[in-house]
């Protein structure tokens, strides 16, 4: 099942691990469904390289989550978001 979007809402998704994979395949699928998305992982070049489809709609962080200052990190990207 589907949620449905009101039009002119902002569709916004955080994918965690998205520096390879299937999380990188997630956020590159739901950047061409029209999402504005937060990605995070720990490789700052793949991270780029995903900020670089779409510098409007892909915010990036540097995120471990073994780490415990993950969540602080993780909480700032969604405040960047907006």
């Amino acid at each position: 099942m589907r949620n449905t979007i009101a039009v002119g809402e902002v569709k916004k998704a955080i994918v965690v691990g998205a520096t390879s994979g299937i999380g990188r395949e997630i956020a590159k699928r739901l950047l061409a469904e029209g999402y504005t998305i937060g990605v995070a992982g720990r490789r700052t070049e793949e991270l780029e390289r995903l900020r670089a489809l779409d510098y409007d709609r892909v915010f990036t962080s540097v995120i471990d989550v073994n780490v415990d200052d993950s969540i602080n990190k993780l909480h700032q990207l969604i405040a960047d978001m907006g």
